[in-house]
């Protein structure tokens, strides 16, 4: 018995046109499916980058500046501003003393002898008035900082300026005296080393403006 032959015959003719006609229409549907596909693909992704860059549009700030009375004498420096960002959700508050295990009230202290990234590379300390040396809790509450920055993907910090843990531009000179020094704090210079943006709250009206925020 002779095998069945199995191979395909291909039409001749009118016959041929229309099945080339068939074929490519069922090429296209094919092409057109994996199109839509990729396209839907290509959607769910932009859709979690944007969400990724929502997350890390995130501002962190200093507590006081949201008016919480955490500042060495039980005060808060509140900028409304940064009020609006806290109750906008697009920002979270922090305080490094408090982080380092400071409470409130507590002494003054200054950075001696530098400044934050003197105290970083063990070359200054911090000290309260009384004399104790405070450098180690001020080395903590930066470390706990820049995890909590890390942690929302922060944008950018913004930090009260002056301040021996938080001055971006400007602190206090080491003799309790009310005289300022060019210089930052110990919190601002770790988050700088580790490539995170810190600004004051002096300077955060011009960064909201260009980062298009609205509060």
């Amino acid at each position: 018995m002779n095998p069945k032959n199995t191979s395909k015959v291909l039409p001749t003719g009118r016959g041929y046109y229309l099945w080339l006609q068939k074929r490519r229409m069922l090429y296209k549907k094919l092409v057109i499916g994996r199109s839509v596909s990729c396209m839907i693909i290509l959607c769910r992704n932009k859709k979690r980058i944007l969400a990724r860059k929502e997350v890390q549009s995130m501002i962190v700030v200093s507590a006081c500046l949201a008016g919480f009375e955490v500042r060495y004498n039980g005060t808060h420096s509140l900028n409304e501003t940064v009020r609006e960002l806290l109750e906008q959700k697009k920002a979270v508050s922090v305080c490094p003393e408090l982080l380092g295990g400071f409470i409130t009230p507590r002494e003054p202290a200054e950075i001696i002898g530098g400044d934050g990234d003197d105290v970083l590379d063990g070359a200054a300390k911090v000290v309260e008035i009384s004399g104790r040396d405070v450098t180690e809790l001020y080395v903590n509450g930066a470390h706990l900082t820049l995890m909590k920055a890390q942690e929302v993907g922060a944008a950018v910090v913004v930090l009260k300026e002056y301040s021996p843990s938080c001055g971006s531009a400007m602190i206090y000179n080491g003799e309790f005296k009310g005289v300022k020094a060019v210089g930052n704090g110990v919190t601002t210079a770790l988050l700088r080393k580790n490539g995170i943006k810190v600004i004051s709250e002096e300077e955060l009206g011009d960064y909201l403006a260009l980062a298009q925020i609205k509060v």
